[in-house]
């Protein structure tokens, strides 16, 4: 049987980690994963979302307004030092909000934010020092983005905060600027294999799901699967990564 994640002796083993990428990223943050990954992560948005974006493009042929633009919302959850928002949410936001419970990663995450260009051109953010357990949607998103972070919650916490997440999606009728790209939720996890099911972490009181145990998940919590696909790129070190997105 499966072991389950001790939330609490997670955040104590990321407080005494480095804050800085090579910190978060369990050492692999001063070679080629963060490009690869902010890359990646780009392209999905871009294929998935293009109303994000005012560039004229393939996948953008019609650009979204300006007042469509200033309207964003982006949320990055178990934030740690803001990687996602600085390298990837805040080209497509006009607003992002960050969660994450180690306060050493707040600290450098609203460092990094402020002196961002993207907020220096007028991007709005905030930071909460909460868990995915304790946040509460206080408005509408566009992309509610979940990486490396939900192996820290139980099956229940998990489906609990994606139900939330689902609920926070903004979403467009027909004949509105928008429509036919309401919001998303992004899940990009490692995974193990099918057999093993589930993994539990000593190191950091987490747990590794495979990608049958995140299909489980979504289901039980009532999400629709719109896309999904396994990150190329990435050390062979490191567990195989999938991305998810879900409504």
């Amino acid at each position: 049987m499966s072991r389950t994640p001790n939330f609490a002796k997670g955040v104590e083993y990321w407080s005494a980690t480095e804050a800085s990428y090579n910190g978060v990223l369990g050492g692999f943050g001063l070679g080629t994963l963060p490009r690869v990954d902010a890359q990646s992560s780009r392209m999905l948005l871009m294929k998935l979302l293009p109303r994000l974006s005012q560039a004229k493009s393939v996948m953008n042929p019609s650009p979204s307004s300006q007042q469509h633009i200033n309207s964003t919302r982006a949320l990055e959850a178990g934030a740690g030092v803001g990687r996602v928002s600085t390298d990837v949410l805040l080209y497509y936001s006009k607003y992002v909000e960050l969660i994450e419970p180690t306060s050493k990663f707040t600290k450098v995450a609203r460092e990094r934010l402020s002196q961002h260009p993207k907020v220096i051109e007028g991007a709005k953010w905030t930071v909460k020092d909460i868990g995915l357990q304790q946040w509460q949607a206080d408005g509408v998103y566009d992309v509610i983005w979940t990486q490396w972070c939900v192996p820290h919650l139980s099956d229940a916490e998990l489906i609990e905060y994606l139900q939330k997440s689902q609920r926070a999606l903004r979403r467009f009728k027909e004949g509105e600027e928008g429509y036919g790209q309401d919001g998303l939720v992004v899940v990009k996890e490692n995974v193990c294999s099918d057999s093993d099911y589930t993994l539990f972490d000593d190191e950091d009181s987490s747990i590794t799901r495979s990608h049958k145990a995140y299909l489980d998940i979504f289901n039980a919590a009532g999400l629709e699967l719109v896309f999904e696909e396994l990150q190329l790129g990435f050390p062979q070190e490191l567990y195989p990564v999938r991305v998810y997105a879900l409504r």
